[in-house]
């Protein structure tokens, strides 16, 4: 339902379009890891650890029109639960780019050593982690906060869990 202060509802979509542009990054950047790896890519992997500067920028954007808006506008009920949640998730998805940038170091590094059967296993794990992470970016784009809080921390986990792999 609209607001009657229609820059009330410009201030919650700007919200939601700097996260939906933060995990687009996040989700091209977490592709561009994996391929880095696949291929043993290590200018790919320097360009993926410079790019995440543009997320941690957005991160920055999306608190600093939360506060913006807290102070303008005093969100109320939904509305304020709609700017804390998205505060998580933006901290969420900065972390999540950060371990693409983790990856990228760590491809690197493997793009030196022979090819072993470990890179084989993490292109499956690969996988599974884009699956989750674009479930995540479905539900919070649906506002369903259930769905929404569950494949986010199945995402951090299995992207942690990527990173372990890589330092074996």
């Amino acid at each position: 339902m609209p607001h009657i202060v229609k820059s009330f509802d410009q201030d919650l979509n700007e919200i939601r379009n700097v996260i939906n542009q933060m995990a687009g990054n996040v989700e091209s950047q977490l592709s561009y890891a994996i391929q880095s790896i696949e291929d043993r890519d290590s200018i790919l992997a320097r360009r993926i650890i410079e790019r995440d500067i543009k997320i941690d920028s957005l991160y920055e954007r999306v608190l600093d029109l939360s506060i913006r808006l807290f102070a303008l506008r005093q969100p109320m009920a939904n509305d304020l639960r709609f700017v804390i949640s998205t505060n998580k998730i933006s901290a969420d998805i900065e972390r999540i780019g950060d371990q693409t940038k983790n990856i990228a170091k760590a491809s690197k590094w493997l793009a030196e050593i022979p090819i072993s059967k470990n890179v084989l296993s993490i292109s499956n794990l690969s996988k599974l982690v884009q699956d989750s992470f674009k479930r995540v970016v479905n539900a919070y784009n649906e506002k369903d906060s259930d769905r929404k809080s569950t494949r986010l921390n199945s995402s951090h986990a299995l992207i942690s869990y990527a990173v372990f792999c890589l330092k074996k």
